[in-house]
């Protein structure tokens, strides 16, 4: 199959092999079908579309590699959200610097992660960010993943679908925009060059923020 966009590549997987396992992550004992992928990742876009979050809308996500992150990645990109993943090891100014630069409207985040207060360090942060409307947690009773009617599918491959971050070795991170299209170019050359096929399984311990992890390993399990 070959797909311009993650969302109808999901919904296609979804019908194809509703039962059978995308996504597995041991340390949290969690595991998604298909169809549980594509259902969760749903009824998410309903609640961001009930929350006032609208196609364009900025959406950052700073958490651990979960099995969260590709629901609220597949989410963005059913809604038309700009997806932001964000390095896990971002103290507070580079956080506040990509959180402002990228205007992000919305944040989903761990409450921590290792020795960093994710959610804390955001809230100090909340009164220099004009544009960061909501604050979900992933972790604990306010983490949304209920039902809510979603809007109808409206995206292209051409939409910019991801705003991703260099390291900032020499400086503020940079920004990076990135077209549905190719981060699913990109998915379909590494399954292709991999020689992976329905049924095959992939291990990655690669961080989900980084484009190795959330375009090859994610996108990439909806594409073959």
């Amino acid at each position: 199959m070959s797909f311009p966009h993650p969302w109808p590549a999901l919904e296609k997987a979804a019908e194809l092999w509703p039962d059978a396992v995308a996504l597995v992550f041991p340390h949290q004992n969690e595991r998604r079908s298909f169809l549980q992928w594509r259902n969760d990742a749903l009824a998410l876009t309903g609640q961001l579309a009930a929350h006032g979050l609208r196609r364009g809308d900025h959406v950052a996500l700073l958490a651990e590699n979960r099995v969260e992150w590709p629901i609220v990645q597949m989410a963005c990109a059913s809604l038309g959200a700009l997806f932001i993943p964000l390095n896990t090891h971002y103290r507070r100014d580079d956080l506040a610097f990509a959180l402002k630069q990228s205007r992000a409207r919305a944040i989903f985040c761990s409450a921590r992660y290792r020795s960093n207060p994710f959610l804390e360090t955001i809230a100090a942060l909340r009164p220099e960010l004009p544009d960061l409307d909501h604050v979900f947690c992933l972790d604990g009773e306010d983490a949304i993943l209920g039902e809510a009617h979603p809007p109808s599918f409206a995206g292209s491959g051409d939409d910019i679908g991801a705003l991703l971050y260099t390291s900032g070795t020499t400086g503020f991170p940079k920004g990076a925009l990135l077209s549905h299209r190719a981060m699913m170019m990109v998915a379909a050359g590494t399954a292709g060059r991999l020689g992976l096929a329905a049924g095959d399984r992939w291990t990655s311990i690669i961080p989900l923020f980084h484009c190795a992890g959330c375009i090859m390993n994610k996108i990439g399990r909806a594409h073959v």
